[in-house]
This record gives C-alpha cells, structure tokens and sequence, in this order.
C-alpha cells in the first residue's frame, strides 16, 4: 500500500516564534529515510474524519487534511523499532534537520 503523509501538531526546528515555514531539504531526507521502503510500517489509525464528504470536489490549492477519504494516524513506525518514527524525527539529536512539537498546527480537529 502506498500512501501520501502530511504531518499535524510539528514544525521545523528552526522556525521563529511559532511561525509555520517551509521544511529544508535535509529535513524533508531526514523524514524520508525514517519512512523505511525495506521493512513493514506500523500505523495506529484514529478514523477517517472527512468521511462523509466523499464526493466533494476540492480546489488544487486545498490542504491536504482536508480532502475525502483521508486517514488521520495516530502513530506511525517501523515494524520492530521502539520509538515512533515521529519521536525519532523530532529528536533533539537531529537538530538543525528535526521537527518539534508544536500544539495545533497546521489546524486542530475534534474527534465525533
């Protein structure tokens, strides 16, 4: 199965005050080679909040998180690590290419 992923709730590290900017490109490869290709992914899925908008046809400029059809995941990693694959993205170890938590951004949603 291939999917596409957006992130909810981090942003980069060396962003300023708060402020949602554009990834680098060694943390777009730092995200990338967390995703391994070679093992199986783990996912926790929390439910498909845009379901009942199945047939809505959206711009292209639409954000991602709002389209039909989209899973919201709770946890992601690699079948067999210990951490989730965003606990290790958002390590300090990996600063100045890391994500940092960040409370709802891009958008907060509510559960039904």
């Amino acid at each position: 199965m291939c999917m596409q992923l957006c992130m909810h709730g981090v942003a980069p590290a060396q962003n300023n005050a708060g402020d949602i900017v554009d990834w680098s490109e060694k943390a777009k490869n730092l995200w990338r080679s967390l995703l391994r290709e070679d093992l199986p992914m783990v996912i926790s899925v929390v439910k498909r909040l845009n379901a009942e908008d199945d047939n809505r046809v959206l711009p292209a400029a639409a954000p991602a998180w709002s389209r039909p059809g989209v899973l919201f995941i709770q946890s992601l990693k690699v079948h067999g690590d210990t951490q989730t694959t965003l606990k290790r993205f958002c390590h300090p170890s990996q600063y100045p290419n890391n994500g940092v938590a960040v409370e709802n951004a891009p958008r907060p949603w509510s559960y039904d």
